[in-house]
């Protein structure tokens, strides 16, 4: 008779083990599911961040691009001028401003 008892005692710790068991697996893939519900969520945020940071960052470049090409031309510019007062400096003629004409400078 003893060995009956045993013989119960061990079955239900098994049922019991089986349905802790089975218990675990049910939230384990309830949890799965709502991990990839999540990560389906943050990588849509992620890509809808990328995209607007993509945009963002284009037009940053072609403010710098047309910021840069503007200050290129004016250096340009300035540098041309800078050059033609210098050799007008080295030849010694200036044009005179107030009626456009070149005039010869007298050294001294």
């Amino acid at each position: 008779m003893n060995m009956g008892w045993i013989e119960a005692l061990i079955g239900a710790i098994s049922l019991i083990a089986v349905a802790l068991i089975q218990k675990d697996r049910s939230e384990g893939k309830k949890r799965r599911q709502a991990d990839k519900e999540e990560h389906s969520f943050l990588v849509d945020k992620v890509e809808t961040l990328g995209t607007t940071l993509g945009i963002s960052i284009d037009r940053v470049e072609s403010n710098l691009t047309d910021h840069i090409n503007r200050v290129e031309n004016t250096v340009l510019s300035v540098d041309e001028k800078l050059n033609t007062h210098i050799r007008d400096h080295a030849l010694g003629t200036l044009l005179d401003a107030s009626i456009g004409k070149t005039k010869k400078r007298n050294r001294v």
